[in-house]
């Protein structure tokens, strides 16, 4: 079967390296443009060594680019972390289509942050999905999906790199098989929740979840979703509704309590999207609980990195979240009161309460704590929280924010 690799990094170097080192054919590679200054994209890097074409077009928009791919005379399209916008008519030159990674459960989480912002919401369970692209963001029907739990001390970095990223080439390769076998499902995004209404509930607790947080993170309903989901013919209007009105109703905590079928319907069909997780998503709000305090600094873990402020200056936050013996230190009135913790000195979110040689702690809101272990200055590298504070003389009584 002859196969067209598009992607880019490491990622989609591993998958060229995957699929190469199991006899694959694969007769051309696409990837971003060179970038001046900058070192060869590791895909592109990887051709090379091995003797495959590479396209680097600027746009997959132009009928020259489609008649060049025709030329490569394809069976499938493998596409492996593609930024560029991809139109039909390039993924239909393969003879069988193409198939596309994407690191979330569609339909939720479609968009480019698709990692971080399960993380961020504090949703125990993410995972992958490969799929049929269409001209739709992330909206074409799923080939095969596989799940991984969020574990209380995950951050980006771990999910990806322990998990999505090699799950992830795996899951290229099975699908590969199964289009080759002739057994490669096409079902649509919302088929899935038919077959499954279990899973249905549990994604649609998970969305509800992230509305009710909605005025802390940036969370974006998609403006043109009635002509995305052409399959169910959604306005705009109706979906606010239920957005507005109807899911704050139900008492997501409580298993028997779930909305009508009509509700939904309406929420799985559209699924969530959100945008790129940048800086301005990420700045700490130490009033806030220190759950969800503590769930922004992984899921910014290592980029872009959640930020605060010390003096005037940008501090990032990475390492976080348990105290020296790596017991939770998240507080939130289970272990004091909220008279007593008002009663210990400095009390206040952002404050500092304690610094030692290894981390200092901040009150945040609801009378929790966030323990620091490693952070970046503004200007400088990443080192120990400890050392931090001993270079700036943060003590406690000190405030960040």
């Amino acid at each position: 079967m002859r196969i067209i690799v598009n992607g880019q990094q490491a990622f989609g170097r591993a998958v060229l390296e995957a699929l190469l080192d199991r006899g694959e054919d694969v007769v051309g590679v696409y990837t971003a443009p060179d970038r001046e200054g900058r070192p060869p994209d590791p895909l592109k890097a990887c051709a090379d060594e091995r003797g495959i074409p590479v396209f680097q077009p600027k746009s997959f928009r132009r009928p020259e680019v489609w008649e060049e791919m025709r030329g490569l005379e394809p069976d499938l399209g493998v596409m492996a972390y593609v930024t560029l916008f991809v139109p039909e008519e390039a993924l239909n030159v393969p003879k069988l289509g193409t198939i596309q990674y994407h690191p979330s459960l569609l339909p939720m989480h479609k968009g480019p942050s698709s990692i971080n912002w399960p993380i961020i919401f504090g949703e125990s369970k993410t995972g992958l999905s490969i799929f049929w692209p269409d001209d739709g963001l992330d909206t074409g029907p799923i080939l095969l999906q596989k799940e991984v739990e969020i574990g209380p001390d995950d951050t980006l970095g771990s999910i990806y790199f322990n998990h999505l990223f090699p799950m992830g080439v795996e899951a290229m390769l099975e699908g590969v098989d199964l289009v080759r076998d002739g057994k490669a499902p096409v079902l649509a995004q919302r088929e899935r929740f038919d077959k499954d209404p279990g899973v249905l509930r549990a994604m649609v607790q998970a969305w509800a979840g992230m509305m009710r947080k909605r005025g802390y993170h940036r969370f974006e309903l998609r403006q043109d979703v009635g002509g995305i989901y052409d399959d169910v013919h959604l306005d705009r209007d109706r979906v606010e509704e239920v957005w507005r009105t109807e899911l704050p109703r139900f008492d997501w905590t409580d298993q028997d309590s779930y909305p009508p079928d009509e509700v939904l319907n309406a929420v799985v069909t559209i699924g969530t999207y959100e945008g790129w997780c940048r800086p301005e998503d990420v700045e700490i709000d130490w009033h806030r609980p220190s759950r969800d305090v503590y769930n922004l600094i992984r899921g910014a873990n290592p980029q872009p990195g959640a930020w605060t402020r010390f003096n005037g200056k940008t501090l990032q936050i990475f390492d976080c979240g348990g105290s020296n013996n790596d017991e939770w230190l998240f507080h939130d009135n289970d272990y004091f009161s909220a008279e007593e913790n008002r009663d210990r000195a400095g009390y206040f979110p952002g404050y500092i309460s304690s610094v030692d040689n290894e981390s200092f702690s901040v009150w945040t809101g609801k009378d929790g704590l966030i323990n620091v272990r490693r952070v970046r200055p503004e200007g400088g590298a990443k080192m120990g929280a400890g050392e931090f504070a001993a270079s700036v003389g943060l003590k406690a009584g000190h405030s960040l924010g």
